[in-house]
């Protein structure tokens, strides 16, 4: 996690492949994606993401922060739908979802396939970064002063 932000998001949970913050003041959660999600299979993409989605409704979380940048799993049509479905329909508090991509270009299009197709359905405004600081300050996070 960025050092500025360290001082007011808290770690929810952690797994080898993601670990998981919350600010509860400002009800913005982060979650961040490590290497190691390369090696996730189906099943844990799945559990991954079903571990988010619980998260994100016991906090009654209102924006999502989503780190792509080190995510290497490639999402498959199946599992594109599956997370439409499961994650991105079932969040009824998040307001936005700020996406910062990810340097793999094909694991970056599967991850924009997944949300672009949820974004025309009108149910979440969802937007990509670069900055860490863009992207929370869209949400309506303010980073601290340094």
């Amino acid at each position: 996690m960025e050092s500025s932000l360290s001082a007011s998001f808290s770690k929810v949970y952690e797994t080898p492949f993601a670990t998981t913050y919350l600010d509860p003041n400002s009800k913005i959660m982060c979650h961040e994606y490590k290497a190691a999600s390369g090696q996730m299979t189906e099943e844990e993409y799945k559990h991954e993401l079903t571990m988010l989605q619980q998260h994100i409704n016991q906090y009654g979380v209102k924006g999502l922060f989503s780190d792509t940048r080190l995510f290497f799993f490639i999402i498959t049509p199946d599992l594109q739908q599956w997370t439409n479905e499961n994650l991105l329909s079932k969040i009824p508090t998040v307001e936005r979802i700020a996406v910062m991509v990810s340097p793999d270009l094909v694991t970056q299009l599967s991850v924009e396939q997944t949300i672009d197709e949820k974004q025309t359905e009108g149910i979440l405004p969802i937007k990509f970064f670069i900055k860490v600081e863009k992207a929370l300050s869209w949400l309506g996070y303010s980073l601290p002063p340094e």
